[in-house]
């Protein structure tokens, strides 16, 4: 049986032996937002005693068909691995050096060094190396990271990181970021928490797809691969005259010998819009505070707002753009909530060089855990929809981005309709979140998908909030934008 379970693909099979076979795949996160298969393959360790198998009863589960009016396209390319390579003919160095320079290059070994990164060799890692910082002291040079010949246009710029997968006691992280002394600390969905490291924009390696194939499972112990590669989508670079982009990575180890950094290399990926087509705003909304003052609007976006007070507010908003009409409604007809970082003490506006600290500064919110939006007047054509889902709150929880718990973030999908296009998982800027207000766009949580869209009828698009914590489902919405292709 094939069968989606939130944001999980789950297969399962029975044997006539009864013998039995599970695997899942993550759906968070992915480049294609749609999914087909041609065909199912099994991928089994030990002996076959049998000459010859067949399958029969297979049983697919899927969601609801997508209506020919409405088709989701993928938003992204794969991603291209770059090792990270010392040396004169390599692209890694100690910021602020060159690259023949290598006295932050240290031994191979295991021990914690408080001024180099160790080099360990026959550890695994891709061409068998990695540079391990494993100092809990912030003594270790920041490091970078170059990517050349590319040429001109947008990329995603990725870093690859191992985590130890099968230790509660283990937190393996990396700090990196694209400007240099204004680096973030990540550490991996499902692994123990670490303090000030954010998961948001974590992916497994393995569930990526890649031009190249770089090594992104090891250690096996007959059961599991102990060590997992781990990307982070640190943000867009526009490449132009062929410039290098630089990647900057530190380590950031918390407490522990046996904690760590493991870093690989980096990474990039064609971003949206791509050489034959680009994109033209429609319109955005940007969704403020009215009760109290210094309530900042996003540039070029138009405003829906409300109060804090819930009873003063209403269940559906509409708000008229040139020929466009857009409507954002509940569908159980609950006033909304507006919150954010106004006169409210628990919340900041996030600084930064951020084009978004205005946008998710405040937001719309529900505790029923759907959101409507409806746009009439559209033009026949494909357009890209995005909407932003970060929680201004400073303190320990995450607000209404909570999930099961006030310290757990939720999970929020987008449907077109009754089909799952997109997924995002919301955070914060406290402690339990991202752990900082200094924050880039790269790490405001993006819920993003395109459509096509045949005119006739009003596009309706349904945010929805996965987890409960009891009668409530928190889902937060800062702003969102539609766009159109333009050949």
């Amino acid at each position: 049986m094939i069968a989606r379970n939130g944001n999980q693909l789950d297969i399962s099979v029975r044997f006539t032996d009864n013998g039995s076979y599970h695997a899942t795949q993550n759906l968070l996160n992915q480049s294609v937002a749609y999914y087909s298969f041609d065909s199912i393959a099994f991928l089994m360790t030990g002996n076959l005693n049998a000459s010859q198998a067949s399958f029969s009863n297979i049983s697919i589960e899927t969601g609801s068909a997508l209506p020919s009016t409405e088709l989701a396209v993928a938003t992204s390319a794969p991603v291209t691995y770059v090792d990270a390579v010392e040396g004169g003919s390599g692209n890694t160095y100690a910021t602020g050096g060159s690259l023949d320079a290598t006295s932050w290059v240290g031994p191979d070994s295991s021990s914690s060094n408080a001024t180099q990164w160790n080099k360990r060799t026959l550890v695994g890692g891709n061409s068998d190396t990695i540079f391990q910082g494993s100092t809990t002291a912030s003594t270790l040079p920041e490091l970078s990271t170059q990517i050349t010949g590319l040429t001109d246009g947008s990329y995603h710029i990725w870093a690859f990181y191992w985590d130890q997968v099968d230790s509660d006691s283990q937190n393996w992280v990396l700090s990196a970021g694209l400007n240099s002394g204004s680096l973030s600390t990540y550490s991996s969905p499902g692994e123990p928490a670490v303090t000030g490291a954010a998961t948001t924009g974590v992916t497994r390696a393995a569930e990526l797809s890649f031009t190249n194939n770089p090594l992104v499972e090891d250690g096996w112990n007959g059961s599991i691969y102990l060590r997992n590669l781990f990307g982070v989508r640190l943000g867009e670079v526009e490449v132009s005259g062929g410039a290098a982009v630089n990647v900057y990575i530190d380590n950031n180890v918390t407490t522990g010998t046996s904690n760590r950094a493991w870093f690989d290399g980096v990474g990039y990926q064609t971003a949206l819009p791509t050489a034959d087509n680009s994109y033209t705003s429609v319109l955005g909304i940007d969704f403020n505070r009215n009760d109290a003052l210094g309530s900042p609007s996003q540039s070029g976006f138009r405003i829906i707002s409300g109060s804090h007070t819930q009873t003063a507010n209403a269940s559906s908003y509409t708000k008229t753009i040139g020929s466009h009409q857009v409507t954002v409604s509940q569908p159980n007809g609950t006033n909304f909530e507006f919150r954010g970082a106004n006169t409210d003490s628990t919340r900041a506006i996030p600084g930064g060089d951020t084009s978004l600290s205005y946008l998710v500064s405040d937001f719309i919110a529900t505790r029923e855990g759907e959101v409507d939006i409806q746009i009439t007047g559209l033009a026949a054509g494909k357009y890209r929809f995005r909407s932003w889902h970060l929680e201004p709150v400073t303190g320990s929880t995450h607000g209404f981005a909570q999930g099961v718990t006030d310290i757990t973030p939720n999970l929020i999908e987008a449907q077109v309709g009754g089909l799952t296009l997109a997924a995002v998982e919301p955070t914060a800027l406290g402690a339990a979140g991202l752990g900082t207000t200094f924050i880039n766009d790269s790490q405001v949580p993006t819920l993003e998908f395109l459509v096509n869209h045949d005119g006739s009828s009003p596009l309706t698009i349904r945010l929805r909030a996965i987890d409960s914590n009891g009668s409530e489902r928190f889902l937060l919405l800062n702003g969102f934008e539609l766009e159109q292709e333009t050949p």
